[in-house]
């Protein structure tokens, strides 16, 4: 038979892993991976879009910054996004993935990247309230699996390369809520939203 002692120190140990257990489980609800409702809508006049908005190609026949919009706005949790770069124009490699305040209610520039509340990566540089403020040596390649992550609580994103595990992450100070912000640059130039 158990002393009390004993009781009481096991009883306060299963409330303590109990506890951990009900916020680690609370977390992770939080933490909402890409439903079927996150679609491209477009911005610029060189994309098309197909499979509900679930694939934006550049249609054009010449090279221009075109914006790609997620059709959801984020206010609150964190999202998980994940995009299958499927065509990269492997002359001149451009694209852009990070968000743009949705509070601003337009785009303010083009290339869309340059507006004030744009914050994301190019495939050379990183942009926070549009402006340039740092080169990397990007790894994306065609055919990778980008997960982009929207922390509206912590007011953070990040970017994964799931080929390389290369993550990148920084603080957005911009007005949620913010949506998904895409650039394709090359005739041809293709991204798909995964479920």
């Amino acid at each position: 038979m158990m002393s009390e002692q004993r009781v009481q120190e096991y009883l306060r140990n299963e409330i303590h892993r109990i506890q951990c257990t009900t916020n680690y489980i609370q977390k992770q609800m939080r933490i909402l991976e890409l439903s079927e409702n996150e679609y491209f809508t477009t911005a610029s006049y060189d994309v098309r879009l197909e499979e509900n908005g679930k694939v934006a190609i550049h249609s054009g026949k010449q090279m221009f910054h075109n914006t790609v919009l997620g059709g959801n706005s984020y206010l609150s949790g964190i999202h998980r996004l994940r995009i299958t770069i499927e065509n990269l124009n492997s002359n001149h490699k451009y694209l852009f993935f990070g968000v743009l305040s949705s509070a601003t209610g337009k785009i303010q520039s083009v290339p869309s990247f340059y507006s004030p509340s744009a914050y994301g990566w190019s495939m050379k540089c990183i942009y926070i309230k549009g402006i340039q403020i740092e080169e990397y040596d990007s790894d994306i390649v065609q055919e990778d699996v980008i997960e982009l992550e929207l922390n509206c609580d912590e007011q953070t994103i990040s970017l994964l390369n799931k080929r390389t595990n290369k993550k990148m992450q920084m603080m957005v100070d911009g007005k949620l809520p913010w949506k998904l912000h895409c650039t394709i640059c090359c005739p041809g130039d293709r991204l798909r939203l995964l479920d």
